[in-house]
């Protein structure tokens, strides 16, 4: 493992250096996909929680400090006889560093789900950290699992035959009752290990045929409690969209998981979006992405079998790196050692605010970090993803204020990358970040 860092770490600190000289040039010269409180008929729904949840999650400083003070304990045990004063201190920092990180990233950041395609065209985002995705192919549909803290995460889209019909009930929408909505859900899950528990509708901006619904299903683990939201966009009637938390908690709160999707998930909910400041489409090695026009080429290097380009223009800068994924480094590490290389080095500088998104494009996994600097009125937003040969590190560093380009603008142009060459496999594994027993 040490190795494997070294080698990731003498990649990045190429990029690294760049960035901070680049840095002192774009200061010398809020929420991702901002969202409000949702007020839908939803158990858990609450109308008046602030902007700022979104944005951050409300990170619990105290308790971020007591469960770091947990593992120093726990550390200090271990470490007793083991090692020296100094390398004990120094392995003790960085298992705390990172430790305190893990915390806040399975407890406050968020996931990005973008869906695109001929039958899909979607994207909204859920208060966890998603580690592992499967997309299921069924005919016209789509089908998706990733994995959470909070439980699966199911995401289905279904063609909708009749706009007119719900779920082939034979009712319109308007018409829709709740024991409709029951006798749906036993005609598709037979058996007497499922159970409808609970249901209704809900209606939201550019939303249609919303509905809501809690069931129960006996697995080989025990109960699972499944919360589901299901919808139609407004503008595209024609496919319906399940979002749904599955629970195994024998003691599952579904009013908490509806909570969850009504206040976080539902206000989020938007078709993915166009890129609308002016672009052209460059590739990098496997990876094609948007260059902002108007920048201009400053550097492109290849060395080592990797690659390094950098853009700039008056107020920002666009650095890429592409590096292949080294033998004897499992593709599933690859993320969370690029992960904690770019956010280490910010320790020691003015930060305001450090937030860390799991990104699924489809099934293609990536983390989006994104960094505000008030003081000295800048933003970094990095995108790392990877296909099954190569890291993709793409990086913004622009003024806050610059008026031509917005946060969302920048993190909409990121993420909205292309692969070429091997893709994925249907299975793609991430670790946002080392897992500790706390």
């Amino acid at each position: 493992m040490v190795i494997c860092i070294c080698v990731i770490e003498k990649v990045l600190e190429r990029i690294m250096n760049i960035r901070m000289a680049i840095m002192a040039a774009i200061i010398g010269s809020t929420t991702v996909f901002t969202v409000h409180g949702a007020d839908v008929s939803i158990p858990g729904a609450n109308p008046k929680m602030p902007a700022v949840v979104y944005a951050d999650n409300i990170v619990d400083q105290a308790k971020v400090e007591k469960t770091v003070k947990q593992l120093e304990s726990a550390l200090d045990k271990k470490f007793a006889s083991e090692l020296s004063v100094d390398d004990k201190n120094r392995v003790k920092r960085n298992i705390l560093n990172k430790g305190a990180l893990d915390y806040k990233a399975h407890n406050y950041n968020s996931s990005i789900y973008v869906l695109s395609g001929e039958n899909r065209s979607i994207q909204f985002s859920l208060p966890t950290t998603s580690n592992r995705s499967l997309v299921a192919n069924r005919g016209e549909g789509f089908t998706k699992y990733a994995m959470s803290n909070l439980g699966m995460i199911g995401i289905e889209v279904e063609p909708v035959k009749n706009t007119g019909i719900w779920a082939e009930s034979g009712k319109s929408y308007d018409e829709l009752t709740v024991e409709d909505m029951k006798a749906a859900f036993s005609k598709h899950n037979p058996g007497s290990s499922n159970a409808f528990i609970d249901g209704g509708k809900f209606t939201y901006p550019g939303i249609e045929n919303g509905t809501w619904d809690v069931a129960t299903s006996q697995g080989r683990a025990g109960k699972n409690t499944i919360s589901t939201i299901n919808f139609t966009l407004k503008n595209k009637p024609n496919y319906m969209y399940h979002i749904g938390i599955v629970n195994s908690d024998k003691n599952a709160n579904y009013k908490r998981d509806l909570g969850l999707l009504a206040n976080y998930t539902i206000p989020s909910i938007m078709e993915k979006p166009m890129i609308t400041i002016p672009t052209t489409v460059e590739t990098l090695g496997d990876f094609t992405y948007h260059k902002i026009e108007g920048t201009a080429l400053k550097q492109d290097m290849v060395k080592d079998s990797g690659s390094i380009r950098v853009y700039e223009t008056e107020g920002l800068a666009h650095l890429l790196l592409v590096d292949p994924i080294k033998k004897g480094i499992s593709r599933n590490e690859v993320l969370s050692m690029a992960l904690v290389n770019h956010v280490f080095p910010k320790q020691d500088e003015k930060v305001g605010k450090v937030n860390v998104y799991t990104v699924w494009h489809n099934n293609t996994p990536g983390i989006l970090l994104d960094v505000q600097y008030p003081s000295r009125k800048a933003m970094e937003i990095s995108y790392i993803t990877r296909n099954d040969k190569n890291l993709f590190i793409q990086t913004i560093i622009a003024n806050q204020h610059k008026k031509d380009i917005s946060r969302d603008d920048i993190i909409n142009l990121l993420i909205d990358v292309k692969m070429n060459g091997e893709t994925l496999d249907s299975t793609s594994v991430i670790s946002p970040l080392p897992e500790y027993d706390f």
